[in-house]
């Protein structure tokens, strides 16, 4: 990964102006106040000056040379009210500290510029701050919070302008969608950023959108066209200096060797970018740290493995990187299971799956597509507006001929609404006795379908705490030994007898996982409905040949618990009947909550269900839903056709159990 942090150099258009209104308000005031003046202009140089030799300083390197420098400048434009030298030397601060990982301290000092631009030239550094609080996000693992900071960066560049370029931000914006896995929504921001970086022969930028390409199309597989980004970052670099850049490239270089299991080769991509001694982030920096345990890893040199992972852990902890803290806990377990410490193994696989449940509440595609759609669809709000004025005049006159027709049938339509009402009263009086017993039954039908489900839930919570917590961990101390084992036996008699026994050992570890998780979603009391169904279709179609979309339209609430887990039960078993009955390849779950209802349909593509054989007495499974849609009194409707599919669409708007927490 290759992050672009804008340090702010003055424009040339901006200096032009304001030396012309310099040269007038000299010519018209008098002799002390245009003395007072020249002094002030004077000051105000000065520190520019300063902050272009502390951000050459940093960017060379130098990070303590830099970081007195920017403090002298923070001096300086406080002493002279210079706002615009304050903020900026705030960021050249925060950078300084973002260099070293002190990433609480940096987003500080970002967070207090904020509030201090509020004039049109320091406005435009609002654009930068986003920018810089979004790449520490990304280093922490909070994509939501990273992707909502670009977002802003790229709102304000469009109101007030900027001075970051906004092929930086497009570069920035690849970021967190490539560690979500979405290289193709990653290469449509670099793409375009490319572009704009040509353009201005931006060449620094244009190296950090190579690598982020590389990175890109590594995840897409193509192995070939990823190293040839790589070399290019290289090149670019040669000419155009950019350490972080190219220590990344030789890194992700390293990487890409190491994958293919050539650990040495590896190795010497590794202590290239080792030679690399500029200005580089603890992220960068940890990163080929990382790459270098897995290399002597590979080659059994476990003591080299063992320093090397001891070293990533602390950079990334002391930075709170998650996802490199995973990595280290996970290596060092697998370190220490092979060289028989299985005290420390266990130590550290306990704490890689805590960190890995964490990093999970923040790692969702859901997050990013969100707010990488509200930017995508912004773009698009320009060309839309200007077709709306056409569309405004045309209504206009739509409204005067429907208005003419309105008031011409208004007497028919109270008369007949009239006539309706009366007969509609008639009805209703003869209906009403009958409703009222049928309600008092189906109120009976309803409390006691509730204190069943309750029950069931309730031994569904006990069984799933029960594998969770004791079977599982019994089965990875039985995986340790017979891998410990496997490490003192024969390599061809290890493999020929012991390993399917580890590989069908992990089969079963999944599988009870996964079933433990079915019977009680730990997520859905954590996170809601919307976050329980998205994992449950992710992880089942993990074991079964179905691709299951799940959309979530719009916003959804969490709502009361008891409602939330019966919903998540109806659209499990619907799931299931698709796997067990309707041979589909394709299924969709879509929810939606809008004024007070909530609305899912579930659709397969499946072989369809006989019409006349779709109602409340067909099957274990649609019996088991029409009972729980009676007791939370929804509405619910089935569509099948044959060899098309099914379409199931539901409807809750009862207030009791949509009360928002």
């Amino acid at each position: 990964m290759c992050k672009y942090r804008y340090f702010l150099d003055c424009g040339h258009r901006t200096a032009v102006s304001a030396c012309i209104i310099i040269l007038c308000l000299l010519l018209s005031r008098p002799a002390h106040a245009q003395a007072e003046l020249q002094l002030r202009i004077s000051d105000t140089a000065s520190v520019d000056q300063l902050l272009n030799k502390a951000k050459s300083l940093l960017l060379a390197g130098y990070t303590d040379s830099a970081s007195h420098l920017f403090l002298h400048c923070l001096h300086k434009s406080k002493l002279f009210l210079y706002d615009y030298g304050t903020i900026k030397s705030l960021i050249g601060l925060g950078n300084t500290y973002s260099s070293r990982g002190a990433y609480e301290k940096a987003t500080n000092l970002y967070s207090e510029s904020i509030p201090l631009c509020t004039t049109g030239r320091t406005r435009q550094l609002l654009t930068t701050l986003y920018n810089n609080i979004a790449i520490i996000y990304t280093y922490q693992g909070n994509f939501e919070q990273s992707m909502l900071f670009y977002s802003k960066a790229l709102h304000t560049a469009d109101i007030y302008g900027a001075e970051l370029p906004l092929e930086a931000i497009y570069n920035n914006i690849a970021i967190p969608l490539n560690k979500l896995n979405q290289p193709q929504k990653a290469l449509f921001y670099l793409n375009k950023g490319e572009e704009l970086a040509l353009q201005k022969d931006n060449f620094y930028t244009l190296a950090d959108l190579s690598v982020n390409k590389g990175h890109a199309y590594s995840l897409l597989g193509d192995k070939a066209k990823s190293k040839i980004y790589y070399q290019t970052v290289l090149n670019i670099t040669e000419r155009y200096e950019n350490v972080n850049a190219r220590h990344t490239a030789y890194t992700n270089m390293g990487i890409l060797e190491l994958n293919k299991g050539a650990a040495r080769e590896a190795l010497e991509y590794f202590n290239k970018a080792e030679k690399e001694k500029g200005s580089l982030d603890p992220y960068c920096y940890n990163l080929r740290i990382l790459g270098t345990a897995g290399a002597y890893l590979k080659l059994k040199d476990y003591s080299k493995a063992k320093s090397y992972l001891k070293r990533s852990l602390a950079i990334s902890q002391k930075s709170n990187i998650l996802k490199d803290m995973v990595t280290s806990h996970n290596l060092l377990a697998y370190l220490y299971a092979e060289t028989g410490n299985y005290k420390s193994a266990y130590y550290h696989r306990t704490q890689e799956k805590e960190l890995s449940d964490s990093i999970n509440k923040y790692e969702t595609v859901k997050i990013a597509n969100k707010i990488e759609t509200q930017y995508r669809t912004a773009l698009k709000d320009k060309e839309i507006a200007a077709k709306q004025s056409t569309i405004n005049s045309q209504k206009y006159d739509i409204n005067k001929r429907d208005l003419l027709i309105i008031a011409s049938s208004s007497a028919l339509l109270l008369l007949l609404a009239f006539v309706l009402a009366q007969r509609r009263n008639y009805n209703h009086r003869q209906k009403l006795e009958k409703e009222q017993v049928q309600n008092l039954l189906n109120q009976q039908k309803i409390n006691i379908m509730k204190a069943i489900m309750s029950g069931e839930e309730q031994e569904r919570i006990r069984l799933s705490r029960e594998l969770h917590d004791s079977v599982m961990i019994r089965f990875s101390v039985v995986k340790m030994n017979l891998s410990s084992l496997m490490s003192k036996m024969h390599p061809e008699f290890a493999k020929e007898n012991l390993q399917p026994l580890v590989t069908q050992l992990d089969q079963a570890t999944d599988n009870l996982r996964h079933t433990a998780h079915k019977l009680m979603p730990d997520m859905l009391l954590e996170e809601g409905l919307t976050e329980a169904l998205y994992h449950f279709c992710d992880d089942l179609q993990k074991y079964i040949p179905l691709k299951i979309s799940f959309q979530p339209l719009g916003e959804i609430p969490r709502l009361n618990v008891q409602f939330e887990l019966s919903v998540y039960r109806i659209v499990q078993e619907l799931i299931q009947n698709i796997v067990k009955h309707a041979a589909a390849t394709e299924a969709i779950v879509q929810i939606s909550f809008e004024n007070k209802l909530l609305s899912l349909t579930v659709e397969d593509n499946g072989k369809g269900m006989p019409n006349e054989k779709i109602d409340e007495n067909f099957g274990l499974g649609l019996k088991s839903i029409y009972a729980r849609m009676a007791s939370l009194k929804g509405r619910i409707e089935i569509q099948s056709d044959k060899n098309i599919g099914t379409t199931v669409r539901m409807e809750f708007d009862e207030p009791e159990q949509l009360n928002q927490f």
